[in-house]
């Protein structure tokens, strides 16, 4: 076992996080973001610091912070704020957590993870870039055509190539806090499945 493994080790035991597999998988996500259990939570919180780290050295990412204002957002909802602001706050604020990181950043925090061009982790990583890309578009008020054709790209024959910018913006708000579920559970799945299951 190298130093950095050991130190990894002692981080997961230090946070009281399970090294099993918990009983929610990647792939059974719930459809609100206040729904994603703590353990998913936390492991992403635990293995995606040291990939952040690794990206930008000295840069402070409290993501478990992130998570939650992004959770108490999606509670409250743009109920009571231009939609349009709230929408790109709630956008600016999560893609913090995935800016900046690419995916030989991953490899080089956590030795388990396979390079990009891995065919078992290539889909999760590009999820993970295009996503990073739509978020980025909302944030920097991209028009809703541009928008359209990331979330199209991001869920291919779902129907969002061919909405109009109206149709869209009818549920665009659903669709961010669907896209954030996905990739807080992209991110549990590098994780559980190349830093938990691969000790």
């Amino acid at each position: 076992m190298e130093e950095g493994e050991k130190v990894s080790d002692n981080l997961i035991k230090d946070k009281g996080i399970s090294t099993s597999e918990e009983a929610v998988l990647p792939f059974e996500k719930p459809i609100k973001f206040n729904r994603i259990p703590a353990d998913v939570r936390k492991r992403v919180d635990l293995y995606l610091l040291p990939v952040i780290n690794v990206a930008s050295p000295g840069r402070a990412v409290d993501i478990e912070a992130i998570l939650k204002n992004t959770e108490t957002l999606f509670i409250n909802g743009p109920y009571y704020y231009d939609k349009d602001f709230w929408i790109q706050h709630c956008a600016a604020s999560f893609r913090e957590i995935i800016v900046f990181i690419y995916p030989e950043h991953f490899t080089a925090a956590h030795k388990n993870i396979p390079d990009s061009q891995n065919p078992d982790i290539e889909k999760t990583f590009l999820f993970i870039i295009n996503a990073l890309n739509y978020l980025s578009n909302v944030v920097h008020s991209y028009p809703s055509s541009k928008l359209i054709g990331d979330a199209d790209k991001l869920y291919p024959n779902q129907g969002y190539g061919a909405m109009t910018g109206e149709d869209f913006s009818k549920i665009e708000v659903d669709f961010l806090e669907h896209l954030c579920i996905d990739i807080v559970y992209a991110l549990y799945f590098i994780f559980t499945k190349y830093c938990v299951n691969n000790k």
